[in-house]
């Protein structure tokens, strides 16, 4: 028995959002994406992972990981004694895992996350944080050497296949007070039932 694959492309609209003239430029580009990158700077994605649950106080919220491997751009392994430093050379050796534990996506299941973009625009900084349920930070973090918050961050749902699902992420990451572009293109595979 043939089994027939069921892929959600994203919507012209949706794409042209990401750059992209159309579905079709955006297929063709398609086998470019999977990678986080910071500034010019991309590391490949080793795997991502989508879930829901409900943290102490009831309410449903959506965790996203996804976990990358070194930089091929900072080989630092095979860098000559003279080589000029650059100004993110700090990055080598580095396996960044952007994530977020309880964020607060206003859906009730995966299904109907493609096509969908959900900002979150939140600082620690805010007053009043109204965001706040008293169990902390709800949205993204960078690990690289620790933990570090990510703000402001955009979330799109481009497409789906089967059990996986194709984010784009867009945000900041500041770093000693430098403010970094981060981009993430990721395929999530759903996790059932993952506990906070």
């Amino acid at each position: 028995m043939q089994v027939i694959q069921k892929i959600l492309v994203p919507t012209d609209n949706v794409c042209d959002d990401f750059g992209f003239s159309s579905r079709a430029s955006y297929l063709e580009r398609r086998h470019e994406m999977n990678q986080l990158s910071l500034n010019s700077i991309s590391f490949p994605v080793r795997n991502g992972t989508l879930s829901c649950h409900q943290d102490n106080s009831g309410r449903q919220c959506w965790s996203i990981q996804i976990q990358c491997d070194e930089s091929a751009q900072l080989d630092y392994r095979n860098w000559p004694l003279e080589r000029h430093e650059d100004e993110l050379d700090w990055l080598a050796g580095t396996e960044p895992c952007l994530y977020a534990q309880m964020l607060p996506i206003p859906v009730s299941s995966p299904e109907e996350l493609p096509g969908r973009t959900f900002p979150f625009p939140q600082s620690p900084d805010d007053e009043p944080a109204e965001w706040d349920r008293g169990a902390g930070w709800l949205f993204f973090c960078l690990y690289l050497f620790e933990h570090e918050l990510a703000y402001p961050m955009t979330v799109t749902f481009v497409e789906r296949q089967q059990d996986r699902y194709r984010v784009n992420i867009v945000g900041t990451f500041s770093c000693n007070s430098v403010n970094h572009e981060l981009r993430a293109d990721a395929w999530l595979d759903w996790v059932e039932g993952e506990a906070s």
